[in-house]
């Protein structure tokens, strides 16, 4: 190594570059992965939405272009009849009304939506000050409200306390009750939450419900579809809906998103590691060829060390050695070159991709280097060097002393 320096440092310089472009590109993907990973934390991930809409076919006498709109009775019946079904909320958006919410001289709009006690939940709202919805609310249609943080900061002062104010939405007049954050980001949280039962009867729907949001009790997106399809057969039989109308109900299963994003990062590592590791076995052909580069030049030394006693194993042992001390050591490098690229760009970025409410600005997340990577780049280095200076080793010891001496 120390006669010819060159050629071993652009060879261990190859395999550095391997080890270095695997962490790197994993702390990439990994920083993807927890920015896609935070945009699902704003509704819950075992949760499947119902959703009405007009029937396309004929069935059972009625003809198509039927309305379908759920009930409030719906609700219990899926919760109660659906088996794997935990719980469930609704909700009603009123995107028509655009409403027009004022306090004070401040006077601004935003979402409007009506529901019921269980929703908190499912959008994983964090009450900041004052509290939720509760059954007192619904039951006796009050006109209470819960408000977005960026819906209250249109209408308060930075430091005012919201709750037990009171705010006009078109004429009507809501006390607040709350104000929370949101993980789903900025559109969530410029949003007005009131009660379900109060806004049927003021906005002449009685008994109607826009949304119906269900819990699963399963975290796998297979057995979400048994579920699924039990959801759907239960409200097709209610409404008499064709089974084969696929107009009439739809669904969104937010499981069904997830497992979708899961696979493309499962697919995304293996092309990664793929990529690395097709660098390092450059790097390790490179490591090859000069252990066979130096056993040809060792020749005579190997054959005098074999006449003086050495014996195979200690010959195959010396050049194993060599072949391990460059491809663990530049890896080494590679690893650390890597991992400090990495920390130093995720303290460049520090809470850049979070706002001041918690919410992630991008779909880019803080990179870093998980230590199943580290761990497995390791195993890869010491299996690197032994493959690299077997095959030379094993030559070297079938060298005969005699005729390696008479070679020079």
């Amino acid at each position: 190594m120390g006669r010819n320096p060159l050629r071993v440092a652009l060879t261990m310089f190859s395999i550095a570059w391997g080890i270095f472009l695997l962490v790197v590109l994993m702390g990439v993907v990994k920083a993807l992965q927890n920015g896609t990973e935070a945009g699902f934390a704003g509704d819950a991930q075992n949760s499947i939405w119902v959703n009405t809409g007009t029937t396309s076919l004929a069935y059972k006498g009625f003809k198509p272009g039927r309305d379908i709109k759920l009930e409030n009775k719906d609700l219990n019946l899926l919760v109660e009849k659906v088996e794997g079904v935990e719980s469930g909320s609704a909700r009603n958006n009123y995107w028509e009304l655009a409403p027009t919410i004022t306090y004070g001289k401040r006077s601004t709009s935003f979402e409007l939506i009506g529901v019921t006690t269980g929703y908190r939940y499912l959008e994983s709202l964090r009450i900041t000050s004052g509290r939720f919805i509760n059954d007192t609310d619904i039951k006796q249609n009050k006109k209470v409200a819960v408000l977005g943080k960026m819906a209250y900061e249109q209408l308060f002062e930075p430091d005012e306390d919201a709750v037990g104010k009171f705010i006009s939405v078109n004429g009507v007049m809501y006390k607040v009750i709350g104000v929370f954050t949101d993980p789903g980001g900025e559109r969530d949280m410029l949003r007005m939450y009131v009660p379900m039962s109060t806004t049927q009867y003021l906005y002449d729907k009685p008994n109607e419900l826009g949304q119906i949001i269900l819990l699963v009790n399963t975290d796998d997106y297979a057995e979400s579809k048994k579920i699924e399809a039990e959801i759907t057969k239960t409200v097709m039989d209610k409404y008499s809906i064709n089974p084969e109308d696929e107009n009439a109900v739809n669904f969104y299963n937010n499981l069904k998103e997830v497992a979708r994003v899961k696979a493309i990062f499962t697919y995304l590592n293996y092309f990664m590691w793929f990529v690395g590791i097709m660098t390092i076995l450059i790097g390790i052909v490179g490591v090859g060829n000069i252990m066979v580069i130096t056993v040809k030049e060792r020749t005579r030394e190997i054959g005098i060390r074999m006449a003086l006693g050495a014996t195979p194993g200690s010959i195959i042992a010396m050049i194993l050695q060599e072949a391990l001390l460059m491809t663990v050591f530049a890896g080494y490098l590679g690893l650390l070159a890597g991992i400090g690229l990495i920390e130093l760009i995720a303290s460049f970025m520090g809470d850049s991709t979070v706002n001041e409410h918690g919410q992630s600005d991008s779909f880019i997340g803080r990179p870093e280097v998980d230590l199943q990577v580290a761990v497995a780049a390791t195993v890869i280095l010491i299996v690197a060097g032994v493959l690299a200076g077997l095959l030379p080793a094993i030559r070297a010891a079938r060298v005969n002393p005699i005729t390696a001496i008479k070679d020079i």
